[in-house]
């Protein structure tokens, strides 16, 4: 398997835990090669990497082998995930219509973490609120002028708020394409408001000094809570409407992502400080 693929592996089996109610901790898992987040289970009976199936005790310790049984696979048969992500292999064999191509999409959503990750290097803050944009659902980045940003969408985001008397690089944009509109009949009511969250105008934000491995710490912990939350909403209610359990999966995996690319980052860093 390659490391793309066990990439994807791992984020699939992150998403599908976090929806079990399991937590994901800030640690990541020891053994060597394997740096994918802890997971623990809703009843805090166990710890665990869903990448290695190695089981840790509370101060994170690898568990002894007797305690895991001889072999793997004793411990997949008493699984549940083990036992899912099995059942799904079958279905994934089915050859896909030649129509589909999403490969691009599938792409863009990989690079989105990445993106994350050079803002947050570049001095940006990760904020609690989402791009607007219909299917999207990143998190939105922040510079030092207090401008937020979506990096999947390559694009500013102004807030509804400050549509009115605003100087950012969107409310600037706009101006042009007012002043060069044809001429038209004066109206007697004042134009509605758009009726999107926001608007948007091409970034092209010069880079800038980061602060490191804090940075990555701060944004891990960040993710960490909404995916609280997030778990926390789908748990708190009976059954969540078809197209918001889809827009969470969607935004639980993105954040499962972008946690791993952070503690890569933070290798490094603490790699190049030794």
């Amino acid at each position: 398997m390659t490391a793309g693929n066990e990439t994807d592996d791992s984020v699939g089996k992150l998403s599908e835990r976090l929806l079990q109610g399991w937590t994901m901790l800030s640690e990541s898992c020891p053994r060597k090669g394997c740096t994918v987040p802890l997971m623990r289970s809703r009843d805090n009976t166990e710890i665990s990497c869903v990448s290695c199936a190695t089981r840790f005790s509370a101060d994170f310790q690898p568990l002894e082998a007797e305690a895991l049984g001889a072999t793997g696979l004793e411990s997949e048969r008493h699984d549940p995930l083990a036992l899912s992500m099995a059942a799904r292999e079958p279905a994934a064999e089915s050859p896909i219509p030649s129509s589909a191509s999403p490969a691009p999409a599938r792409q863009k959503k990989t690079d989105t973490p990445k993106s994350l990750a050079e803002k947050l290097l570049q001095g940006w803050t990760l904020t609690d609120r989402y791009c607007p944009v219909q299917g999207c659902l990143t998190p939105l980045v922040r510079n030092r002028e207090k401008q937020l940003m979506c990096v999947e969408c390559d694009k500013w985001v102004v807030p509804e708020n400050e549509l009115h008397g605003d100087s950012s690089p969107a409310a600037e944009a706009q101006a042009p394409r007012q002043q060069n509109r044809p001429a038209a009949q004066t109206p007697t009511a004042p134009a509605p408001a758009p009726p999107q969250a926001a608007l948007f105008a091409e970034s092209r934000q010069p880079a800038s000094g980061g602060h490191g491995i804090d940075i990555c710490t701060r944004a891990i912990e960040v993710l960490l809570s909404k995916v609280d939350l997030c778990v926390s909403r789908m748990e708190g209610v009976q059954q969540v409407p078809g197209r918001e359990a889809s827009e969470m999966v969607e935004f639980l995996s993105s954040a499962s992502k972008t946690i791993l690319a952070m503690n890569d980052v933070r290798d490094c860093l603490e790699a190049s400080r030794k």
